[in-house]
């Protein structure tokens, strides 16, 4: 009798356990509460506008955003960088910002150059504040949810993201898998706040730029991805930075393609930048939450690592013209840009004569030149 016993007893503690995995569950010494610790500072309200030193150039970038964050932890320890920018008395400082939309927002006032995605950066336009000077990195956009969902399954459920491009390419998911985008209640929240709302079940699916979403199915097993997007992002700088200093926006994007080099060398150097990114974000992080450094490798290598010159963006009739059109559109259908704003206006602001000139020009940009600090004291927002 006692043997019987046992076995149902394992019998029961096995779907126990294999149900709590499938719901997220974790046990209390592993789960973590709120992913991020400081929501606040990660979301961007410390980008405020602040007196700030002469020569000083503000650099935001999103520390989760996968392969972006290894590009940006390679160029902040680029001493080439560091000493041309340091001719004309300028150096950089370095704001980790996990919504795009906020970046968006600060430029003419607290950003110089940042990284965006397509709908951001026309909101960065359509407003006169900046110009598109390169391709920064070809990345993912998932949607996340319970294992055993479809995309099919998220009609009349609620899904979290964040307004612009997550709300433009869950659309075009939805839309491609046949499903009305009406029937599905989308919420409007800053990413920290979007993941926490989703371990805690009061959303029924996740829509982000990875690596978000795979640190929340990292932290929690029961989440699965449902769908994949893919998403550019780009680096924009300001007017004034672009108008009356190019030849700073050249160092940077020479940086830019020294970094892409550098990675392509060997995995050493990608594992490198992927462990940097990691440290980067367990100090945005809450206790007991897990980076798994695989998931960089995954994310990142087959991505825009291994093309060299994806910065320097196309013209007249390029796909590039292309994507930024259907972005236009979209941002117009929903007063991201001002009413009277023409795509003519928009396109010229898509500056591909920077990079251009910097790859022509290897030797007088250094592009061959390695010099990277691997310990670097910065200045700046860490």
């Amino acid at each position: 009798m006692r043997p019987a016993i046992a076995v149902l007893a394992g019998l029961i503690f096995s779907g126990l356990s294999l149900f709590l995995y499938f719901v997220g569950f974790q046990p209390a010494s592993r789960r973590p509460g709120d992913l991020f610790r400081l929501k606040s500072r990660i979301e961007g309200s410390h980008i405020s506008p602040a007196p700030r030193s002469k020569g000083t150039i503000r650099f935001a970038y999103n520390p989760f955003l996968v392969p972006s964050s290894l590009y940006v932890e390679v160029m902040r320890r680029d001493r080439l960088l560091s000493r041309q920018l340091a001719k004309s008395g300028n150096y950089m400082e370095w704001y980790p910002v996990l919504s795009d939309l906020i970046v968006a927002e600060q430029y003419d006032r607290s950003v110089d150059i940042g990284v965006l995605n397509g709908v951001d950066a026309i909101r960065v336009l359509g407003q006169g504040r900046g110009y598109v000077v390169s391709r920064f990195q070809i990345g993912v956009f998932s949607i996340i949810s319970r294992r055993g969902r479809t995309l099919e399954n998220l009609s009349h459920r609620s899904i979290g993201l964040e307004s612009g491009s997550g709300e433009f390419l869950v659309e075009r998911g939805l839309t491609r898998a046949g499903i009305d985008p009406n029937s599905v209640e989308m919420n409007f929240h800053g990413p920290a706040s979007l993941s926490n709302l989703l371990v805690r079940g009061k959303l029924d699916a996740l829509g982000a730029m990875e690596g978000l979403p795979t640190l929340v199915m990292t932290n929690f097993p029961g989440f699965a991805t449902i769908t994949n997007l893919e998403i550019n992002h780009y680096l924009v700088a300001e007017s004034d930075l672009r108008e009356k200093n190019p030849d700073l926006v050249k160092a940077i994007l020479a940086a830019q393609i020294r970094c892409h080099s550098w990675l392509r060398i060997n995995r050493k150097n990608l594992r490198q930048a992927s462990e940097w990114a990691r440290q980067r974000q367990y100090e945005h992080l809450s206790a007991n939450v897990v980076v798994g450094i695989s998931d960089y490798d995954r994310l990142a290598s087959p991505r825009s690592i291994h093309l060299p010159s994806f910065v320097q963006m196309k013209q007249d009739g390029s796909r590039d013209q292309d994507e930024f059109k259907e972005r236009f559109d979209f941002a117009v259908s929903r007063k991201i840009v001002p009413p009277n704003t023409s795509w003519a206006a928009i396109s010229a602001r898509l500056s591909c004569q920077l990079a251009s000139e910097v790859l022509e020009n290897p030797e007088d940009n250094n592009l061959g030149g390695r010099d990277y600090d691997v310990s670097p004291a910065q200045r700046g927002v860490q």
